[in-house]
This record gives C-alpha cells, sequence and structure tokens, in this order.
C-alpha cells in the first residue's frame, strides 16, 4: 500500500490519495470521545419497570471506555436532579444508576432539556440516553417533539411504551 502525503484541498477540506496494491486491508476509524446524559424518568409510572431499565443503563455504562468517554446521571419527576456530574468513573456511575427510585410525576420536558443543557457545558460527542415509559403526567408536549427539539444527534429511548 502506498500513500501520498501530499494533501489536495476539496471544498476547505485537506484530502489525500492512496493508492492501494491488492489484497484485504483492515481500516479503524476512531469514534469521539462520548459524554452521555442518563436520563430517568423517576415518577410513579416507572414503577414495575425501573429495575429493567437500570439493568439495561448498567449495560450501557460497561461499554463505556473510561479512558475516553464519560457520562452523568440525572433523574425526574416532579423536579430535575443532577445526581452525577460527568464523570469516567464507571464504579460510581454503576453506583448513581443503581440508587435510583421511583416517586412522583413526570416532568418530561424539563428532564429532557436539563439533560441538554448539562452536555452542552462538554466538549465529548454529546449522547442523550432517556429512559422513561414516555407517559408525562404534567401534559406539556409528547416524547417525540421533545426529541425533535433537543440539539444532540444521538438519542436513545430505554423502556418506552408504546400506546
Amino acid at each position: 500500500m502506498v500513500g501520498s502525503r501530499k494533501p489536495a484541498t476539496t471544498q476547505g477540506r485537506e484530502v489525500y490519495q492512496l493508492r492501494v496494491d491488492p489484497g484485504e486491508y483492515l481500516i479503524g476509524v476512531p469514534q469521539p470521545p462520548f459524554n452521555v446524559a442518563f436520563t430517568f424518568d423517576t415518577s410513579g409510572s416507572m414503577a414495575g419497570r425501573l429495575e429493567l431499565a437500570r439493568e439495561a443503563a448498567s449495560g450501557y455504562v460497561r461499554r463505556l471506555d473510561p479512558e475516553r468517554d464519560q457520562a452523568m446521571v440525572l433523574t425526574f419527576d416532579d423536579d430535575v436532579l443532577l445526581r452525577l456530574r460527568a464523570t469516567a468513573d464507571l464504579r460510581a456511575l454503576l453506583d448513581s444508576i443503581d440508587r435510583v427510585r421511583v416517586n412522583q410525576s413526570t416532568s418530561l420536558r424539563d428532564g429532557v432539556f436539563e439533560a441538554a443543557r448539562e452536555l452542552a457545558t462538554h466538549r465529548r460527542r454529546p449522547v442523550l440516553v432517556l429512559v422513561t415509559d414516555g407517559v408525562d403526567t404534567s401534559g406539556r408536549e409528547q416524547l417525540d417533539a421533545l426529541l425533535a427539539d433537543t440539539p444532540h444527534r444521538l438519542a436513545y429511548i430505554l423502556g418506552r411504551t408504546e400506546r
């Protein structure tokens, strides 16, 4: 394999040309570091569902790379609380997720936007993990509309029920 060290400029970007001899090659593309906001719905409607949601989120945490990635834990019901600021400490993340408990009604919009606000303060690639059943007892907005309004490219929903 022979590469050219002389870049060409295309639409303001440097592009390197590479001539490849026949054969098989494995090309690695590095992923940017992530900053994940685990945002848990702790309203009464999550009773009976929260244990599975915590297990799913904990599995996600175990796949993070503590050398590069960070995550935080937020909960929302009547209030939105930042339970754990962004950290690369996987044990602290797992402990914080394990302490999430069911409380009152749901302020879904407030939970999503507080998570978005926290994510915006970090330079890593933002990922919003919303752990909810999608029931907004405060009646402000539908879940799909909320996610469309968030400025993040990656959003995952764990535990949502279809109506």
